[in-house]
């Protein structure tokens, strides 16, 4: 890990039960309480935490969560002082303890859970899965030389799709997107998509990608 603009992860252990489910706004609000210039950077990715969804807007955190962030490699001693921490999210608590460093690994198939990307004329409104799909291959295709993307299918039912919409709450809006697939992706090509991204708010858990088994 030579370069310094290697990207990698920092795992952070957590102790803490729940989360709101929607918590990649305030977990960022958090996390910048003690990184300021977080607000700033451009390059780094906040995975949102997984969890069991219950009744009242919560998700019960899985056993041994682990909070990851990714990051350019000079980045790392900015973040080691996240660790030692309690962070309040949205009234919820946990505890970050001391991370370990993770490369990324590549994959032919990568999920990103929400990508969220500004469509035009749709101010407002959900994209269309076709326009937002245009997008979407657009965006693709300017950072990397092969692969696909495709919106992810919650379910299918009597050959209408029906896509993984979710959303983002931040600040008094809701901002809706898709779950997203990307396929045949070489390494170098894999690497750069998990590196970059597509869409916008990384920093809230949007449009980071992880290998991935789907199709």
């Amino acid at each position: 890990m030579d370069d310094p603009n290697e990207f990698v992860e920092l795992h952070f252990p957590v102790i803490g039960k729940c989360l709101p489910a929607d918590h990649g706004y305030s977990l960022y609000s958090a996390l910048s309480r003690v990184i300021p210039e977080l607000h700033e950077i451009r390059d780094v990715g906040i995975h949102t935490l997984p969890g069991v969804l219950d009744q009242r807007g919560k998700i019960l955190l899985v056993q041994n969560p682990t909070l990851r962030i990714r990051m350019p490699l000079n980045r790392i001693p900015q973040f080691y002082r996240l660790a030692g921490r309690k962070y309040v999210v949205n009234r919820e608590s946990i505890l970050l303890g001391s991370p370990t460093i993770s490369a990324l690994q590549p994959s032919a198939s990568l999920w990103a859970r929400l990508v969220l990307i500004k469509i035009a004329g749709s101010e407002g409104r959900t994209a269309e899965p076709v326009s937002f799909l245009k997008s979407l291959r657009e965006q693709l295709r300017s950072l990397v030389p092969n692969g696909e993307v495709m919106l992810e299918v919650k379910r299918k039912d009597l050959e209408v799709d029906d896509y993984a919409r979710r959303v983002l709450r931040l600040k008094g809006s809701t901002l809706t997107g898709y779950g997203v697939i990307a396929k045949g992706l070489d390494e170098s090509s894999s690497l750069r998509l998990q590196s970059v991204g597509l869409g916008g708010r990384r920093k809230m858990g949007c449009g980071l990608f992880v290998p991935s088994a789907l199709n």
